[in-house]
């Protein structure tokens, strides 16, 4: 049984967005598998990443997406379509269910709650006013800036979320055919904000947050492997959910 207090950390790397989702999979796979728990800080080049149920013509502009370059990616989670570029920061808790800072027979609003808290932290300490918004959604007064969605497995889960620091804000909406609430960038708080401040913040919220001690690492053998099974084209969202299923 890994230490519930030491957490591996995987801070930026691969932009590759097809190559990240693949990531995140065996990231929880190999969780379920006693690996460390994780947070991942992590950033795709500039594409939309629609929820599992999704249908991309449905919830996208693919003539936007093909005119401008951005790549149509489906997760392996629920939850709504979102654009993402450089300017934005995904961040992932991939864990076990029965350690904290979880516990078994918590709801998944419980956990979206528990696991935003760190970013909450992080974002306040940089000075801005944030708000959690049941049952996963993070605020600021301009709007959005933090979506999140989960898989929960038998012994781990896995949340992850975007934060919009510096998005292309017209991009996302020209791709995105709905937008059911306003979105904002953090700097269009802080204008002088880096991501490396916010990234700094999110690591030392998470250790106070969590109780836990962040140790940086890369993946593992496990999870190498792991991506073997998991072809970059399995996320490619224009394919269908067929390609999923069959793994490439």
């Amino acid at each position: 049984m890994p230490d519930s207090g030491a957490w591996r950390l995987l801070s930026l790397g691969e932009t590759d967005p097809y190559r990240n989702m693949a990531l995140e999979e065996a990231l929880l796979e190999a969780v379920e598998e006693a690996a460390p728990s994780t947070l991942r800080l992590w950033r795709n080049t500039r594409s939309v990443v629609i929820g599992w149920s999704q249908r991309p013509e449905e919830v996208l502009n693919l003539e936007n997406c093909r005119r401008f370059g951005v790549s149509v990616v489906r997760r392996f989670t629920g939850g709504g379509a979102v654009y993402q570029d450089l300017g934005n920061l995904n961040w992932t808790f991939a864990c076990r269910r029965d350690m904290p800072p979880l516990r078994r027979g918590m709801t998944a609003r419980q956990v979206f709650k528990r696991l935003s808290s760190p970013i909450l932290e992080a974002l306040r300490e940089l000075g801005l006013e944030a708000e959690f918004s049941p049952p996963n959604a993070i605020y600021l007064e301009g709007g959005k800036v933090s979506g999140m969605a989960m898989y929960i497995k038998r012994r781990s889960l896995l949340c992850h979320g975007t934060l919009l620091v510096d998005s292309d804000l017209n991009l996302l909406r020209l791709t995105l055919r709905r937008l059911k609430d306003p979105v904002t960038n953090l700097r269009e708080e802080i204008p002088s904000l880096t991501m490396e401040e916010v990234i700094n913040s999110i690591i030392r919220a998470s250790e106070d947050q969590l109780s836990i001690k962040l140790i940086k690492g890369g993946p593992s053998t496990l999870e190498e492997e792991l991506l073997e099974r998991h072809p970059p084209q399995r996320y490619d969202a224009l394919r269908g959910r067929e390609s999923y299923k069959k793994g490439g």
